[in-house]
């Protein structure tokens, strides 16, 4: 069974553009994970699912034998932030 969830962010210390709350609702609006058999959980969709987001460069997902399913991810570095007339941003 999955009891837990880790997340470690690589450069995440550099920009708060990415949490642990974000990765964790990204994978929870997707998939069901905790308390699932953790061989019924395919590791390659979660990488998939969170490889869909803008501000993912790359992941990595493994289930250790206590049953915590680990996630490992890479935040792109936002070059320049636009802001458009309606005053919403995004970056790049």
């Amino acid at each position: 069974m999955c009891n837990g969830i880790d997340v470690s962010i690589t450069n995440g210390t550099e920009s708060a553009f990415l949490t642990r709350d974000d990765i964790v609702n990204i994978v929870s609006t997707r998939t069901s994970s905790l308390g699932k058999p953790v061989n019924e959980i395919d590791l390659k969709e979660i990488e998939q699912i969170l490889q869909e987001s803008t501000t993912i460069k790359s992941s990595e997902c493994f289930i250790t034998e206590d049953g915590t399913l680990h996630i490992h991810v890479t935040h792109r570095k936002p070059v320049v932030r636009i802001i458009n007339s309606d005053k919403k941003g995004y970056y790049l």
